[in-house]
C-alpha cells in the first residue's frame, strides 16, 4: 500500500524495516532531512543495501519526486524508536543545500504538504505539533542524540501542521509575500556573460563566453542569475555588453543539453555486486551516484585482470560510452543521460564528438 502521489517504489531490503506494525495503527507523520542533495531514487537506494539498517516509507527528492520506499503496511527503521516509526508514516526529504541550517527547496516542500495531506486523509488524524513526541508530527531528534530534521525544516514544523490542517479543511495557507528583487537586472533580460556558477551560491566557476535569458533571480546570492533554466548562474560582473559571439570552439566543461560526452575512469563499489534494474543489469557507481547499466558502460584498460570488457570482478574500473546529455541541473550538479539522472562530476565534454 503506498500514496497515489509516488513516482515510483523502490523498495528497501527486508531487514532495514520491520515487517508489520506491531498492532499500532497510523496516526503520525515524521518528516527527516536526507543531509545531503539527492533525488527520491538515490536516497532510497541507499536503503537497498542490505547493511544499511534504515529506511524510510517516502523519499523526496531536491526536485519533488515522491518515491515509496516501505511500503505502509510496514514500519520503516528511521527514527531510532520503534514505537514512533510504528505509528508513523516517515518521510525522508532531500536538501537543497548540504550544510548551513539544511534548506529544502520549493518542490521538495510542496510535495512534503501534498503527502501529508494525503496521508491524514487516508488514515484519519490532523497535525499537532507541540515540540514532543506526544503530537501526531514528530521529529528524529526527539528520539536520538541527532539535530535531524535540520534546523531549516525543525522551524517549520508549525507551519507544516497549519499548512496541512488548512488543505484537510477545504482551504489553502496563505502564501508568504514575495521579497522584492533587488538585482540590477530580472526575469526575462536577455544578456551576454563571461562567467558561470554550477550554483547560485558559487560552486564550481568558470570562464567563457555564453548568452541567453535570465530565467530565475535569487535576490542577494553571489551568483543571482540563472540562464536558460540551467545553463548555469552568472553576476553583474560576469554579465557584459561588448560586442561579441557567444560561443567557444572547444569544449568548456559547462555541459548543455546536447553535449557530448564520456567519463573519466570510475571505480565500483566494493563487493557492491550487480542488480537487475528495470530489466538491466546494473552495476553500483558511486562517481555516478548509484546504480547504471552496464550496457552503457565500457571496462577501462583492462582493470579487473582482462582486456575483455566483460566486468569480471569489482576491481574493474569503468567508463560511460560516447552519449548525448539529455537534461541537465546545475544548481544539485546533474546530467541526464539515457533516461538516468547522475552526477556531472566524472563526465567529460567531447570537442565535436571525439
Amino acid at each position: 500500500m503506498h500514496s497515489p502521489l509516488t513516482n515510483s517504489i523502490m523498495l528497501a531490503a527486508a531487514n532495514n524495516h520491520y515487517v508489520g506494525r506491531g498492532g499500532y495503527r497510523v496516526c503520525k507523520i515524521t518528516p527527516h532531512h536526507m543531509a545531503g542533495v539527492m533525488t527520491g531514487a538515490q536516497c532510497a537506494r541507499t536503503f537497498q543495501n542490505p547493511t544499511r539498517g534504515a529506511s524510510a516509507n517516502y523519499c523526496i527528492g531536491y526536485d519533488g519526486d515522491i518515491v515509496c520506499n516501505v511500503d505502509e503496511v510496514n514500519a520503516a527503521g528511521t527514527s531510532s524508536n520503534y514505537v514512533n516509526d510504528a505509528q508513523a508514516i516517515t518521510i525522508e526529504v532531500s536538501n537543497s543545500q548540504a550544510g548551513g541550517n539544511w534548506p529544502i527547496s520549493e518542490a521538495s516542500w510542496n510535495s512534503l504538504v501534498n503527502l501529508c495531506v494525503d496521508i491524514c486523509q487516508r488514515y484519519g488524524f490532523r497535525l499537532t505539533f507541540d515540540g514532543t513526541p506526544n503530537g501526531s508530527l514528530t521529529m528524529h531528534k526527539m528520539f536520538s542524540a541527532t539535530s535531524c530534521p535540520g534546523p531549516y525544516l525543525e522551524s517549520r514544523m508549525s507551519e507544516l501542521a497549519a499548512t496541512v490542517n488548512a488543505r484537510l479543511d477545504g482551504g489553502s495557507a496563505p502564501s508568504p509575500t514575495p521579497t522584492p528583487s533587488t538585482e540590477k537586472y530580472g526575469i526575462g533580460t536577455q544578456c551576454c556573460t563571461n562567467t558561470l556558477a554550477t550554483s547560485s551560491a558559487g560552486g564550481k566557476v568558470y570562464k567563457g563566453d555564453w548568452e541567453g535569458t535570465i530565467t530565475k533571480v535569487v535576490s542577494g546570492a553571489p551568483y543571482p542569475y540563472l540562464l536558460n533554466n540551467g545553463t548555469g548562474w552568472t553576476n553583474d560582473t560576469g554579465i557584459d555588453t561588448d560586442p561579441h559571439v557567444p560561443g567557444q570552439t572547444g569544449a568548456d566543461q559547462i555541459l548543455t543539453v546536447g553535449s557530448v560526452v564520456t567519463s573519466v575512469a570510475m571505480s565500483l563499489l566494493a563487493n557492491g555486486g550487480t542488480r537487475t534494474i528495470n530489466g538491466d543489469e546494473c552495476v553500483n557507481v558511486p562517481a555516478l551516484g548509484g546504480w547504471f547499466p552496464t550496457k552503457f558502460l565500457s571496462e577501462y584498460d583492462a582493470s579487473d585482470g582482462a582486456k575483455d570488457n566483460y566486468l569480471a570482478n569489482d576491481k574493474a574500473k569503468v567508463y560511460v560510452d560516447q552519449c548525448t546529455v539529455e537534461a541537465i541541473n546545475v544548481p544539485y550538479n546533474l546530467a541526464q543521460i539515457h533516461g538516468i539522472w547522475v552526477s556531472a562530476t566524472p563526465l567529460t565534454e567531447l570537442v565535436n564528438g571525439k
